[in-house]
């Protein structure tokens, strides 16, 4: 399939009131700085133009998902015949219409486009199974035609918050970072055992020591000795498993597919 955008969605939760703008400025910094690529802002859409290692995405703290979409004039006749080449089992149509000087409403659009498919394609309208989702999203600049959401990791854009340290010594401490920086926190590694974490990272991290340190430690392994500085242990109340389980989710995140 032959895309041209890709549309970003973020989570709308921490980002109402006056500090909105600040973490949309700080998300967009984040995604240049993890992709190379310029973002377009869009009536509280955040579009870039497609690129191939999209999947560089999924490392961006503070996006929920994305899809790759195809650009069209919004013209209904436009949108039918472009929508053809996705449609490849049965499906359902799903109409945005943001622009309501459009003037057909989400309904009516996905009515004719549904019926335009079935009269040329076999593929037939499934309301309650269907194999495939077919979006359409309208606006004031024209259309956008996706199939594919895929997640991201969500929370805070990273840099919204303070600077802690991270013990690196263990898978424990790698999920403990991890976290830190989904809360929005920009991190500092105490050791170089940072693959993961610079994967996730919108900057380079350098070995060094702040304030506050962030620890692996689960309450199994507390030793219940009080530091002269602030320790935060995010994971106190983790299993082995749940560790094991959190951490691969993340590694997931890092592969292409």
């Amino acid at each position: 399939m032959k895309y041209s955008h890709i549309i970003l969605r973020y989570g709308e939760i921490f980002l109402k009131g006056k500090n909105r703008k600040q973490f949309e400025q700080q998300l967009v910094r984040n995604i240049k700085s993890q992709t190379g690529q310029k973002v377009h802002c869009i009536r509280s859409r955040l579009i870039l133009d497609y690129f191939n290692e999209h999947y560089l995405l999924k490392r961006v703290f503070g996006l929920v998902s994305y899809s790759p979409a195809l650009f069209v004039e919004k013209d209904i006749d436009v949108i039918k015949k472009a929508i053809l080449p996705f449609v490849n089992s049965s499906f359902r149509i799903y109409t945005k219409r943001s622009d309501k000087r459009f003037p057909l409403t989400s309904l009516e659009v996905n009515q004719q486009v549904g019926e335009f498919i079935e009269k040329n394609t076999e593929h037939k309208f499934s309301f309650s199974d269907p194999e495939q989702k077919i979006h359409i999203e309208i606006n004031e600049k024209g259309a956008y035609i996706f199939t594919e959401t895929i997640s991201c990791p969500g929370g805070l854009p990273t840099g919204m918050e303070g600077i802690v340290s991270v013990q690196v010594e263990n898978e424990g401490d790698v999920l403990a970072g991890l976290l830190m920086m989904k809360r929005g926190c920009s991190i500092i590694p105490t050791s170089d055992n940072i693959k993961l974490l610079q994967k996730f990272s919108p900057k380079e991290l350098k070995v060094g020591e702040a304030s506050i340190i962030v620890s692996g430690e689960r309450y199994s392994d507390y030793n219940g000795k009080e530091a002269n500085k602030l320790i935060l242990r995010p994971l106190i109340a983790y299993s082995e498993e749940q560790i094991k389980k959190e951490l691969q989710k993340y590694i997931s995140f890092t592969q292409k597919n």
